[in-house]
């Protein structure tokens, strides 16, 4: 099974990571970098207590992976609708009342 995976931020005033720190995360046994952007790293490691210990936790946030799953775009329905309800008299509309025409003069 693999390890936890964890999302170590820099908060650090450089916009780009100190490399030798992500170069002393490589070379320690257990720990893997799986994906780098400009200023996070996404690392398995067996624990976050022993990335803290690596790393300087001012200029780091340590984070657990959170996975989310996506909603169903077509959702199905659960159950069929309940059988129609026996059909009523049909409703009827009534005329409008007609209006006396005036007579011209």
């Amino acid at each position: 099974m693999a390890n936890p995976r964890f999302i170590l931020r820099f908060k650090g005033k450089d916009t780009t990571l100190p490399e030798a720190q992500v170069t002393r995360l490589k070379a320690v046994p257990g720990v893997r970098v799986v994906d780098r952007t400009g200023r996070m790293l996404l690392v398995e490691s067996p624990s976050a207590s022993k990335l803290k210990g690596l790393i300087d936790p001012a200029q780091w946030l340590v984070q657990a992976e959170q996975k989310l799953t996506r909603p169903d775009p077509r959702p199905r329905v659960k159950k069929s609708p309940p059988k129609a309800l026996p059909a009523k008299t049909p409703l009827t509309r009534t005329p409008p009342a007609k209006r006396p025409r005036r007579k011209s003069v």
